[in-house]
């Protein structure tokens, strides 16, 4: 890295060179995995990328038989072996997200534990299938 940017970020630990990406279609707790093109293979189910400390998530995924409600569920547990799992836990904002409008469908919060449980709070409002195409980001703060 080069730059005042590039030289503070690395000597903090926030951006180093290594980075890592790990993506899957076999998800947990009754999640499928949603391809909209049948064009793209590796945009469908859940992506993971590590830059130094911060974590990326990319889902498009969907789950049928919810309750209408609150809820937080468990997408997929990740290990070392998928990738580089976070010194503590990571709370993610929402880049952009899609979901299902017509059913009100809500998520609140993408949380990746240093456990390696990967988890989605949210707001069923309306029908039994919940929809998500999501892009967050955090930090891991350890």
């Amino acid at each position: 890295m080069s730059g005042l940017v590039g030289g503070i970020g690395a000597r903090s630990g926030l951006l180093k060179p290594d980075a890592e990406s790990f993506h899957t279609t076999s998800l947990s707790d009754s999640w499928l995995n949603w391809d909209l093109t049948n064009n793209v293979t590796s945009d469908d189910g859940l992506r993971v990328q590590r830059y130094g400390k911060i974590y990326v998530v990319n889902l498009s995924c969907y789950k049928t038989g919810m309750s209408t409600g609150v809820f937080s569920s468990t997408i997929r547990t990740l290990t070392n072996s998928d990738i580089t799992l976070p010194k503590s836990s990571v709370y993610m904002g929402c880049l952009t997200s899609y979901v299902g409008t017509a059913e009100d469908d809500k998520v609140g919060l993408c949380y990746l534990g240093s456990g390696g449980d990967l988890q989605i709070y949210g707001n069923n409002g309306a029908g039994t299938t919940f929809h998500l195409i999501g892009n967050f980001i955090g930090v891991d703060q350890g």
